[in-house]
């Protein structure tokens, strides 16, 4: 499902709903900035 925003998931096989907040998203948005800047001074760092 789409964690970038406030929308409903239902699960395939038991059908249950799940929603994921604002913070969820922020949190991961945050991790894979961060992640990709590490990986970028890596890769300058190498060459």
């Amino acid at each position: 499902f789409n964690t970038l925003n406030n929308a409903l998931a239902r699960c395939p096989h038991c059908r249950k709903v799940s929603s994921v907040g604002p913070d969820f998203a922020k949190g991961r948005g945050i991790m894979f900035i961060t992640i990709g800047i590490i990986a970028l001074v890596i890769g300058i760092a190498v060459t």
